[in-house]
């Protein structure tokens, strides 16, 4: 009979390593940062008032928006362009949740009573979309409404 003897000897499986999350987080813990001066970012409506106003000057904008909708300031689109001299803003369309994002799916929502606004109509519900009467008078449509890029988000 014949027998065969392995002798096993342990073996150790981890090495001595430092994995690469840790090596990055020491090199930036260690790392000295340049002093960075503040950025400002714009948004579209600083962009359009500050550096485009030619494409809205004199015209009759219908503006399609919501809470997301602001500047750099946080201060909403429609503000914006109502302190605006070279152009009106004749209509607001406003998408599910309302302009300012309150009203729960579905809901109806009215802000006719808020008289510093100019008319507001929402586009969800049995209007999705502008009829020829809403959007009469108009001769520009402004899109504002930040989104985080997927298909399914209201």
């Amino acid at each position: 009979m014949l027998y065969l003897i392995i002798a096993i000897q342990p073996i150790n499986c981890q090495q001595n390593k430092t994995g690469i999350h840790k090596l990055q987080s020491l090199y930036y813990q260690n790392r000295k940062t340049p002093l960075l001066e503040k950025l400002t970012v714009l948004n579209g409506i600083d962009v359009l008032l500050e550096k485009k106003l030619h494409f809205i000057q004199s015209r009759k904008i219908a503006l399609v928006t919501n809470h997301s909708g602001i500047d750099r300031n946080g201060i909403p689109n429609y503000i914006r362009l109502m302190e605006t001299d070279s152009v009106e803003l004749k209509v607001i369309f406003s998408p599910e949740h309302g302009l300012f994002g309150e009203a729960a799916d579905g809901q109806k929502i009215n802000y006719n009573e808020i008289k510093e606004l100019p008319k507001v109509v929402s586009l969800y519900g049995g209007t999705r979309k502008p009829t020829a009467e809403m959007l009469s008078g108009v001769n520009l449509i402004i899109y504002d409404i930040q989104d985080i890029g997927a298909r399914f988000y209201t």
